[in-house]
């Protein structure tokens, strides 16, 4: 009998036990999840490779970005662009990637096409260096053809969009450009006031002013035909596109999709107009403008200034720097499609 009675507390003893450990697991998996994004002990990006999650673009994929490369920040950060132009020429390994040594061979006469709605032509029979491109720039910018292809042109924008979950995934979204992340990330964490924040969002947005490339040329790139077969696999500027960059960082008490939502919609991509509004005013941003050939960014703080890069037209004096790209091969012209290089994350 005292046998069955022990027996009796034993069992109730673990019912009580089992009860108390399903509590305690429930309480466990119903706990309150802070607000994002206090800062985890990981970054999205630290085992994952980095991905944009947000990609708007009419560019071709054998055309390179090129936009972010050689990018000096206003009193931060100075740096030195290599002169790029039409008809530079450089091996294969390093096209797109240092952009030097340029080969240094004469080269035939190549016949340009400025894209404009009336296009611009002219031929560049100097057979080394810049000047001859230079030259030829110069007059297209004061044609008559292109001083009706610029007034009241609505210039297409490019744009990317990742949410970060730390300031260290910022500087993964620049791999081509480590200071420039570095110098973006150390500016949002000046200007994070708000409290609660739920997000952050990492953005780039390129607004093309025009394109100008050389026309196939019949005899051949150089004028040792040799030359063309070179064992370094020569590759030469066939067209670049003029244009200026934005990079930007916000922070919000309101989620990436709506973030995100909020910026298409200030394109014309999205139809959260007015929400819109109320979510950047609940927001902060760090950007950077790079708008001409000194590709120094200025920095800004306030949604106003992107609202005037965005509204900010093109005009004679006022058309950009190089941010895309096309490399074709003098052996064959084919274009050279950096994608398969890997030297870009996605566009």
């Amino acid at each position: 009998m005292k046998f069955e009675y022990l027996n009796v507390i034993f069992i109730s003893l673990l019912v009580m036990s089992s009860l108390s450990a399903c509590d305690k697991e429930e309480t466990t998996n119903n706990r309150k999840v802070p607000n994002h994004p206090e800062e985890p002990d990981k970054g999205r990006f630290d085992e994952a490779p980095f991905a944009w999650d947000y990609l708007f673009s009419t560019v071709t994929e054998d055309e390179l970005f090129i936009g972010d490369l050689y990018l000096s920040v206003d009193n931060r950060y100075m740096v030195t662009p290599p002169p790029l132009y039409l008809g530079a020429a450089y091996s294969e390994k390093n096209f797109g990637i240092s952009f030097k040594p340029e080969i240094i061979a004469s080269r035939n006469p190549l016949d340009v096409i400025f894209d404009f709605t009336k296009p611009f032509t002219g031929t560049i029979d100097k057979k080394h260096g810049s000047v001859g491109y230079k030259e030829l720039l110069a007059d297209a910018l004061e044609s008559k053809q292109y001083k009706e292809y610029i007034t009241n042109r609505l210039s297409p924008f490019d744009i990317k969009l990742v949410e970060v979950y730390t300031y260290e995934d910022i500087e993964k979204a620049f791999p081509n450009n480590a200071s420039l992340g570095e110098l973006l990330s150390k500016e949002a964490q000046k200007t994070s006031k708000k409290k609660d924040i739920k997000s952050r969002t990492a953005g780039v947005l390129a607004n093309r002013s025009f394109s100008v490339y050389v026309d196939t040329p019949v005899q051949g790139f150089f004028e040792d035909k040799a030359m063309n077969e070179n064992p370094e696999n020569p590759v030469y500027i066939r067209s670049l596109t003029y244009g200026k960059t934005a990079y930007f960082v916000i922070q919000s008490t309101y989620s990436y999709k709506e973030v995100e939502e909020a910026v298409k919609s200030k394109l014309s991509l999205s139809n959260t107009v007015g929400k819109g509004v109320e979510i950047l005013k609940n927001s902060t941003i760090t950007l950077f403008v790079v708008s001409d050939s000194r590709q120094t960014a200025n920095v800004y703080t306030n949604f106003q200034d992107l609202d005037k890069f965005l509204e900010t037209p093109f005009n004679e004096h006022l058309y950009g720097y190089p941010i895309y790209c096309q490399g074709v091969y003098t052996k064959d012209n084919a274009p050279l499609l950096l994608i398969h290089k890997l030297l870009k994350n996605e566009y």
